[in-house]
């Protein structure tokens, strides 16, 4: 086998545990053409969106396209941007976590959201959307609160904080081990 296979098979490995928790969709393969929703930087979770690569008959990898993206920046004066992110939790066992987050935007919206749990604090970031294109009209309309599954089952009892693109931060308390087999079930 060579490396550049033997590297390649061990990037792919890395790049499907990376964004399980931080997307809902996973890399895809079909027709020599690998499609990932999402690469994380050292800095910026999702950063490169919708990266495509060819498997060329070499057996090496081309890269066809990817989209570097732009963080939804807070809303400081009441226009466009993020404008409050809230945790909820539920009250049954196990429990659930999720984040709200209100925009105030128009075009292009919210795209993609992904999320980190380093530690006990979760990262995350939320992206604008694609712009419309040019014979698509873009409508001036608020846009609706987006809602943010965290991970937390199987999570131990503590205190857990999150930040949205590093301009939101707040926490949230376990008060038990959120795992079935601990709960007695």
């Amino acid at each position: 086998m060579k490396i550049h296979k033997l590297f390649y098979a061990a990037f792919i490995q890395l790049l499907m545990v990376g964004t399980a928790f931080s997307s809902s969709e996973n890399p895809s393969f079909e027709n020599n053409t690998l499609t990932i929703n999402a690469v994380d930087t050292d800095s910026q979770l999702g950063k490169y969106q919708d990266v495509m690569f060819q498997l060329t008959e070499e057996g090496e990898w081309k890269l066809l396209d990817y989209k570097v993206k732009t963080l939804i920046p807070k809303s400081e004066d009441g226009s466009y941007g993020l404008n409050t992110v809230e945790i909820i939790t539920t009250d049954a066992l196990p429990i659930q976590a999720f984040l709200k987050v209100s925009p105030i935007l128009w075009c292009p919206g919210i795209g993609q959201m992904h999320q980190k749990l380093v530690g006990n604090h979760f990262e995350v970031s939320v992206y604008y959307g694609d712009a419309p294109r040019e014979d698509e009209a873009c409508v001036a309309a608020m846009a609706s609160p987006k809602i943010i599954a965290l991970p937390i089952y199987g999570l131990l009892e503590g205190e857990y904080t999150y930040s949205v693109n590093g301009d939101f931060s707040g926490s949230f308390n376990l008060t038990s081990s959120n795992r079935l087999i601990d709960l007695g079930n």
